[in-house]
């Protein structure tokens, strides 16, 4: 009988299964933490409060297209149009769950709201107080959404993800892609 030290396919299968524990048990408990940070920086911020985080720059968003909205059914007889807005602005603002799927509906308020004040720029009313301030209001909030830190960590944490042999390990931990809103 050899001894243990003498085993080849003895030590062999421990020095595989040691390489399996260390990339699928190590590398995805990494990748999972960062995933999470990268999401709690999509609902929390950076730590400079909840108040300055995408999930708030979505909800001011929706109140703004809201508020638009409102003010131009004054000025327009047709009001399908201000209908899609307060629709998409409802959906956008309803969706809690994960970060995918978020900027398409963003990006669906968006058009809507730039239709909704083309039609307003035909009407000649753009220049109205309460217009101009929740479109102004709008615009900057889709400012704030460009130069918000978590686009960039999405995007390093995608390229990380898409890897290999991260992009293995990444459906055992329940990680995927993360939405990089236009990065």
């Amino acid at each position: 009988m050899k001894k243990y030290s003498e085993n080849r396919v003895l030590a062999g299968t421990v020095c595989a299964l040691c390489a399996l524990i260390s990339v699928f048990g190590l590398g995805g408990w990494k990748l999972k933490g960062q995933y999470d940070k990268t999401v709690a920086l999509f609902t929390q911020g950076d730590g400079d409060g909840s108040r300055y985080c995408m999930e708030a720059y979505l909800d001011r968003a929706s109140e703004y297209a809201m508020e638009l909205s409102e003010e131009s059914r004054q000025y327009l007889s047709d009001e399908e149009q201000a209908a899609r807005v307060e629709e998409a602005a409802m959906e956008l603002s309803a969706e809690n769950g994960p970060v995918s799927g978020r900027y398409e509906i963003y990006r669906s308020l968006t058009r809507s709201v730039e239709r909704l004040y083309s039609d307003l720029q035909a009407a000649g009313k753009q220049d109205e107080a309460a217009i101009a301030l929740a479109y102004g209001d709008y615009l900057s909030v889709g400012d704030l959404i460009k130069r918000d830190a978590y686009p960039e960590k999405a995007e390093a944490y995608n390229k990380t993800a898409g890897a290999f042999p991260a992009n293995l390990i990444s459906g055992l931990w329940g990680v995927g892609q993360l939405e990089t809103f236009g990065r």
